[in-house]
């Protein structure tokens, strides 16, 4: 994975909306849990803040109160914050 520096380049999918809510992050099949903020979204991905640096493997579990579940894909480190890809339920599981 590539730890990458913020430039004004946007290489997102689609546009994404600010927020701010809680969420659960859950690894190993649901053995380590680990909360969460989420600062911003779109249809494929979002960007997390967990206060810490925290080591996460490349692909988990995102819990959002109100936005749902999603499988998530690690794609880049900026300080303490996590970009995500969302993943496709049919691609998750062939992976």
């Amino acid at each position: 994975m590539e730890v990458v520096q913020k430039t004004g380049e946007d290489r997102r999918l689609s546009p994404r909306r600010r927020v701010l809510k809680a969420a659960k992050i859950f690894i190993n099949d649901g053995v380590s849990v680990f909360d969460c903020t989420i600062r911003d979204v779109s249809a494929s991905g979002a960007r997390l803040s967990l206060g810490l640096f925290q080591v996460l493997p490349k692909q988990f579990q995102l819990v959002m109160n109100d936005l749902g579940t999603h499988h998530c894909e690690l794609v880049r480190i900026i300080g303490h914050e996590y970009g995500v890809r969302f993943i496709p339920a049919a691609s998750s599981q062939a992976a």
